[in-house]
């Protein structure tokens, strides 16, 4: 009973230790030595209790979880998921009735595993055993990340952001355009003629041979974003020069003579702005860790000896093939023979015409 006095009062229990430290003349060197270990394990056992706060929960007087255990759980999935935060700081009860309680039901769920022995399975051993390795690969390979960090300065992001920002839907406040004017025709003759009255496209010639021809012109705007025909946008987002001109089939009987008379360039959201600046550097980052990395490997490679079974995998990719190919033989084979039981149900049907004729 004193030792599980000393669990929940450590100043109690250095006491209690002071006091058989006086009294070691009484005890034998064996005795002495289990009692200081006993005691030394109780004190360690408290003093490891205090510093994690608070009990706050436990399962037939076994405790289970401590104040300082729960927060750090709680800290951890804050930073997995943001939507908890949110919650947490609109519902200050949920950190009670969501989080705890769903600890306290992983717990309870726990307690029943291991009382009713279905975590003595092989089968669950295993997959406990694979699962741990993994998380521990994951942890390895942070830490490795976290000694070896990448930093990038603004000028590199800004770079970045220009190389990339055509790419990034969400940089593009407005998509690059061409300006055009045309004329329709419903044959390729007619356009033909017409295209050899111009000059070039710009809008200046389109004009006056639109007038000489007694013409009606229309314009329009063509981006990647357009609806309208894709021969159309292809060939006019495909100029380089301007003005240009060109014959767009847009069907069998409609061709148009287009001008492509200027370019209007792409507008993106500015860098300067905080959370794009900040997205761009951590994708930046991202890709520099990644080529980083892949050098750092290669060289860890080297450096560690490394010998890759290749054999293996390539034995895998050439039974995959063979039993790919030996599948699709397998569904030709059964093409091919009910194709020829279809013959015969046919050659059937024939004859039993031919005898009712008869």
């Amino acid at each position: 009973m004193m030792i599980i006095k000393t669990e929940k009062k450590p100043v109690a229990s250095l006491l209690l230790v002071g006091s058989l430290m006086f009294l070691t003349g009484c005890l034998s060197e064996k005795e002495k030595s289990s009692k200081e270990q006993v005691l030394e394990q109780s004190t360690q056992t408290a003093q490891a209790d205090v510093a994690k706060g608070e009990l706050l929960l436990s399962i037939d007087g076994k405790p289970v979880l401590y104040a300082h255990d729960f927060e750090d759980q709680k800290m951890m999935a804050q930073q997995s998921n943001q939507q908890l935060n949110m919650i947490l700081q609109m519902m200050p009860d949920a950190e009670y009735t969501m989080l705890f309680k769903s600890i306290e039901a992983g717990h309870l769920m726990k307690e029943w595993v291991v009382r009713s022995g279905k975590d003595k399975d092989p089968k669950f051993i295993k997959q406990m055993e694979q699962y741990i390795e993994a998380i521990k690969l994951q942890m390895y390979m942070k830490l490795y990340e976290d000694a070896h960090p990448v930093h990038v300065s603004e000028h590199e992001a800004y770079e970045f952001y220009k190389t990339k920002r055509d790419q990034i839907p969400g940089l593009i406040a407005e998509q690059a355009s061409v300006e055009i004017m045309y004329v329709s025709f419903d044959s390729k003759s007619q356009a033909e003629n017409f295209m050899s009255k111009i000059k070039d496209g710009s809008e200046k010639h389109l004009k006056l041979a639109a007038k000489e021809a007694g013409l009606s012109l229309e314009t329009m705007m063509i981006s990647s974003d357009s609806q309208c025909n894709e021969s159309l946008k292809n060939s006019v987002l495909a100029a380089t020069k301007f003005p240009a001109k060109e014959i767009v089939k847009i069907s069998d009987d409609n061709y148009w003579v287009v001008g492509m008379l200027k370019k209007k360039d792409a507008e993106y959201r500015s860098f300067e702005t905080p959370e794009i600046k900040q997205g761009i550097t951590k994708m930046c980052t991202d890709e520099k860790r990644e080529g980083s990395l892949t050098k750092q490997i290669e060289g860890l490679h080297a450096q560690y000896n490394v010998v890759e079974n290749v054999e293996y995998f390539n034995r895998k990719k050439q039974n995959q093939a063979h039993a790919l190919k030996k599948a699709e033989q397998f569904v030709m084979q059964a093409q091919q023979q009910a194709t020829i039981e279809n013959i015969d149900e046919d050659d059937q049907d024939t004859d039993f015409a031919l005898d009712d004729k008869i």
